[in-house]
């Protein structure tokens, strides 16, 4: 991979992190420190949040759902 698309895929990532971001933002109330190790989560698991993720245990089922299906809009679409 050239500099180039490197720079292009790290950019398109960010972009994508930020709206997932403002969707955790505008959704539910968590700092920013877990609304990024989510969105690691989500990332590491394909769009998946882990029943280990114990940071989480507290979101409900449909949170969980609608949480995963918002990362797989916008990160795999």
């Amino acid at each position: 991979m050239n500099m180039n698309r490197k720079s292009q895929f790290e950019i398109d990532y960010l972009k994508k992190h930020d709206r997932m971001k403002q969707f955790l933002d505008a959704y539910i109330e968590l700092p920013d420190r877990l609304a990024n190790l989510l969105i690691g989560f989500l990332q590491q698991n394909e769009g998946s949040l882990s029943n280990r993720a114990k940071e989480f245990a507290l979101l409900t089922e449909g949170e969980i759902q609608t949480i995963e299906s918002k990362f797989k809009e916008i990160f795999y679409e």
